[in-house]
């Protein structure tokens, strides 16, 4: 059988591509317009094209695939954010990745995508009262079936599990918490398959036989996060919501967030030492699930000429698509390319990321079903 193929919007750390490279689909390209999460993917999945903005993205010029990722910007959504919903400014580029997918299964004939995926947090399931996560299941199951209305649920309040099944489409969606996933952080989190071609979705997301051995609160866990793996290392995070320096010591870290400094935030106690620290870019990295090589390589002190002409257009498309007036110049792309440090910038790659395990899973079980069954176009 053919490799499936995937493209990824939104696809800030690279999580959805590697997943799918791990379980064997094919991923080709990626549409992102943040230099520093492109620098990291373009590195380390030089195979995958770099697209850019998706305001520029034409679902009918682009290389069709069998799987198309999202997770949309989730500041307007997020409990921790003004809650603007579906109409902020950042949250409602969600409706380019249903543009693209209605715009590549009309040039397709309905043949690709076959499947999409969708990540945000939580905070979607009670956003603008509930009603924002029906819009969402209302423009999925739009793509596929437009005359289809979804009903509200009693209350306005929706099930962290749910499954739409249609005669021949079906979407599903689960909230999953990175902590029974390997990784000793609590970051719960909304997956929602779409197959727009049968009645994969459910299996895909719910199917107890494929169900990966859950994690128990084990706090001999965590320290395998930290970069030295000798007796003694402790991590902490803040007592509620205090801003005051009081913390406890823990099993799971606090989601990581964009900003080092944002609250809640995690810090290791190394052994010997008597200072708390910060966690270090592999630290971050291994909390994610990603492999320790991810941060590395990141440096280029000798750029070629149409490195740096190609590295001044992604950040001056950046610096438009963000409002920025500046102009980035040659100078200071090679001064950027150059940089050894690059904390800040992958604290916050990190935090807008998705931890690898799970996408994984998914596309695993995706690959697995849709190899067992025969395509329903």
């Amino acid at each position: 059988m053919t490799s499936l193929t995937l493209g990824s919007l939104f696809d800030g750390s690279g999580a959805f591509p590697l997943a799918a490279k791990n379980v064997g689909i094919a991923p080709l390209w990626g549409s992102e317009i943040e230099p520093l999460p492109i620098l990291v993917t373009s590195i380390h999945l030089p195979e995958v094209a770099h697209l850019g903005n998706i305001f520029d993205l034409d679902g009918a010029a682009i290389p069709p695939v069998d799987v198309l990722t999202g997770g949309s910007p989730c500041q307007n959504l997020s409990a921790a954010g003004r809650r603007d919903g579906l109409e902020g400014d950042k949250s409602s580029l969600f409706f380019q990745q249903i543009r693209v997918t209605k715009e590549m299964r009309k040039h397709t004939n309905g043949r690709q995508p076959r499947y999409a995926i969708w990540e945000n947090v939580t905070g979607v399931l009670s956003s603008s009262g509930g009603r924002d996560f029906r819009q969402v299941l209302q423009s999925f199951i739009s793509v596929k079936a437009p005359g289809v209305h979804v009903p509200q649920p009693p209350g306005w309040k929706w099930d962290p599990v749910g499954y739409v099944l249609g005669e021949d489409f079906s979407v599903a969606w689960r909230t999953v918490d990175s902590k029974f996933w390997g990784v000793p952080q609590s970051r719960n989190r909304v997956f929602l398959v779409c197959d727009f071609g049968g009645h994969n979705a459910g299996k895909i997301l719910f199917d107890p036989s494929r169900m990966p051995v859950l994690a128990k609160d084990d706090t001999q866990r965590a320290p395998r996060v930290h970069e030295s793996h000798r007796n003694g290392h402790e991590v902490f995070r803040p007592v509620g919501h205090r801003r005051d320096g009081t913390v406890r010591r823990t099993a799971y870290t606090a989601a990581i967030t964009t900003r080092f400094d944002n609250h809640p935030c995690n810090f290791v106690l190394q052994a010997g030492q008597s200072r708390l620290r910060h966690l270090t870019e592999v630290e971050l990295a291994r909390l994610q699930g990603f492999p320790d090589y991810w941060v590395d390589g990141l440096t280029i002190k000798n750029p070629t000429p149409v490195q740096v002409a190609y590295w001044t257009r992604v950040w001056n498309r950046w610096k438009a698509a963000t409002g920025n007036p500046k102009t980035q110049t040659e100078a200071q792309t090679k001064k950027w390319l150059a940089q050894t440090d690059r904390y800040i910038g992958l604290h916050k790659m990190w935090g807008n990321g998705i931890t690898l395990p799970i996408p994984q899973w998914i596309l695993g079980n995706l690959q697995h079903y849709h190899q067992k069954t025969v395509p329903n176009k």
